[in-house]
């Protein structure tokens, strides 16, 4: 189990990635990255690089993800190897979580985001 909770981002611009990027992400993680800024700014999320997350032919990311939250708003569970399109938060404090199985070797996720 790795510990990679409670990150927490307050700078207007920043860079996130998977633990151990770009190599293969550890098996069975739970990570959960905060950005708080102060109210009044809006998040835009972008991924960049490398976007490879475990996903199934069949069922939609039941493995491994990335899932953002702000407020009542949730985009993805995210997998697979195309990454999401740029998201515009409308927020000022979101939350990034991120979680893998115990199998799988995929190299993870970069993201930066700006104010």
């Amino acid at each position: 189990m790795v510990e990679c909770s409670g990150n927490l981002f307050t700078q207007r611009t920043g860079t996130i990635t998977s633990p151990d990027y770009p190599n293969p992400y550890p098996k069975s993680s739970e990570c959960s990255y905060t950005i708080d800024l102060e109210e009044g700014f809006m998040v835009t999320l972008q991924f960049e690089d490398i976007f490879d997350i475990e996903d199934h032919p069949e069922v939609p990311c039941p493995y491994d993800y990335i899932k953002i939250k702000a407020g009542s708003k949730v985009w993805g569970p995210f997998c697979g190897e195309k990454s999401p399109e740029p998201i515009s938060t409308q927020s000022h404090s979101i939350q990034i979580l991120f979680r893998s199985d115990n199998s799988g070797e995929n190299r993870g996720w970069r993201l930066s985001y700006r104010a």
